[in-house]
């Protein structure tokens, strides 16, 4: 007769021992999460703008992608971790090796402060008219900075 056995239940302190430092992400987003989200509903009109520019950007990116001068992009999600320690997108570039450039955008009025808030992660400034070539220059000026 074959004995059957108990599946462990694993509690906090279980999940803790094993990965300490997600359960230490997980309790930072729960801790913050309510504050942005309600940041955001107090800054509807600059969302707006910000979503734009986070668009020309991604079309600039697929294109690049498409020209073979970057490998691959990441764009994070609203208030994923990676949005909420400032990186907006990543991109992947072969230079001998494979390497990984995240960077932020915004506005040309909030770069100082988003220098600020997040220091190690490099910005660009992209305005609402400003055209494809333009925006790709700056991403490919990125990799000469890392």
């Amino acid at each position: 007769m074959e004995k059957k056995r108990k599946r462990k239940v694993f509690t906090r302190k279980d999940w803790e021992t094993l990965f300490p430092k997600e359960v230490q992400q997980a309790d930072f987003m729960a801790r913050i999460r309510p504050k942005v989200q309600e940041k955001i509903k107090s800054q509807q009109e600059e969302q707006k703008i910000g979503d734009k520019i986070e668009k020309k950007v991604l079309a600039a990116l697929e294109d690049l992608k498409n020209k073979r001068k970057i490998r691959d992009y990441f764009w994070s999600k609203k208030l994923s971790y990676a949005d909420l320690i400032g990186i907006d997108f990543l991109f992947i570039y072969v230079d001998d090796v494979y390497r990984v450039c995240s960077f932020s955008v915004t506005g040309r009025n909030w770069v100082r402060k988003h220098m600020e808030k997040h220091p190690e992660i490099p910005v660009i400034a992209v305005r609402l008219n400003e055209g494809k070539q333009s925006i790709q220059e700056k991403i490919l000026a990125l990799e000469k900075k890392i």
